[in-house]
């Protein structure tokens, strides 16, 4: 039985967002095949995407950047994790090493940590990079020039250009490698129609709140407080809020707001689902969300981050492809969305994106597992 190791970052749920439905397709086209996730994650938080059957590594992958929030990377905190690691370097890498011998896997797919790659290389094992961005190119928009950084950059650099094969995913940044495939875009698809989701809940939301637009919230994996309870009172809208762990979950109708982490925990649903549910989403730029709501054909109103450098490419990609709009922070801090929601839900459609980058993906890899 052949094996895979596949890595997944836990900066956020964006890399768990591309690899999980390539584990599916992976599963979909090759039953045989033995699946061993690396990831910081929670199991339950794998296996609520992943549908495959797999084994679970409880070990990070990567460094990933610190975050104050979702929208703002801590800098010197991000640097003085991979300055440290660089000093110790070998023994991290003994450390990524024994992972791999463990999970004794043919083949390494990395969304998109280093360690897998560079243990990869140490040990002979093919290793394939798989994203929509690089730790290499990032660490080195936020760290080139700081004392000392040139050996850092340079070893993430080496790493990730050593890769046999990379998986750029559509929309993304250059991903280096040997050899570079650019693909479609990947992200899952929620398994309900509108009208079987409006069944499943139309039990949990307050009858007053049904008959408006509902707009979704979220601002991807990593908590960014928001002020939800200080908004003034939705009288069009209907906002169902993510990923605000301490946000109250009833008496909130009054206020037009819905806590959707608590539709999603008295329900087998989860944030992809929501998106087919909602008539916008209101989110960061990140891959994860920008291309669920874009394949799920809802529009959405994106709030720019500071300093992110996947940025660009993400937002030329979603104004070419999706019905969207910038939305300024001041409004999303002060909770007033109705006009720039009215304008949004008025743009014209786009045509269809094509949704098979999961399988086209899954069928790359298996080339070269079979190969």
């Amino acid at each position: 039985m052949p094996r895979l190791l596949v890595a997944i970052s836990n900066h956020g749920l964006g890399h768990l967002g591309q690899a999980a439905p390539v584990c599916n397709a992976l599963q979909a086209l090759r039953p045989d095949l033995a699946i061993t996730i690396w990831s910081a994650l929670p199991a339950a938080t794998l296996a609520a995407r992943i549908i495959a059957p797999f084994e679970h590594i409880n070990q990070p992958c990567d460094l990933g950047l610190i975050m104050h929030d979702a929208m703002r990377v801590d800098v010197a905190a991000s640097w003085a994790r991979y300055a440290d690691r660089e000093v110790n370097w070998y023994s991290h890498l003994d450390i990524a090493c024994s992972v791999v011998r463990t999970a004794a896997p043919d083949l390494i797919l990395s969304d998109v940590g280093d360690m897998p790659l560079a243990a990869a290389q140490m040990l002979g094992i093919p290793g394939i990079a798989m994203s929509s961005l690089n730790w290499a190119d990032t660490a080195r928009f936020y760290f080139e020039g700081l004392p000392n950084s040139t050996a850092v950059l340079n070893r993430l650099t080496d790493i990730y250009n050593n890769a046999p094969l990379a998986l750029r995913l559509s929309p993304g940044m250059p991903m280096r490698g040997l050899e570079e495939h650019t693909l479609p875009p990947v992200a899952a698809l929620s398994a309900y129609s509108r009208e079987m989701l409006e069944d499943k809940l139309m039990h949990l939301i307050d009858p007053a709140l049904k008959d408006r637009p509902r707009i979704l919230i979220g601002m991807g994996g990593i908590e960014t407080h928001l002020a939800c309870t200080q908004w003034p009172e939705q009288k069009a809208l209907t906002l169902l809020v993510a990923n605000q762990p301490h946000l109250q979950t009833s008496g909130l109708a009054v206020q037009g707001i819905v806590n959707a982490d608590a539709l999603c925990a008295l329900t087998d649903l989860v944030f992809t689902d929501l998106l087919g549910y909602c008539d916008a989403v209101i989110c960061k730029p990140g891959y994860g969300t920008f291309v669920e709501a874009a394949l799920a054909n809802t529009p959405i109103l994106y709030v720019e981050r500071e300093d992110w450098p996947e940025q660009r490419v993400l937002v030329a990609w979603l104004e070419a492809n999706a019905r969207c709009a910038k939305l300024d922070p001041a409004t999303l801090q002060q909770g007033n969305f109705s006009v720039a929601i009215d304008r949004l839900l008025k743009q014209s459609a786009k045509p269809p994106i094509r949704q098979d980058g999961a399988t086209v993906a899954a069928q790359a890899i298996l080339r070269w597992l079979n190969g």
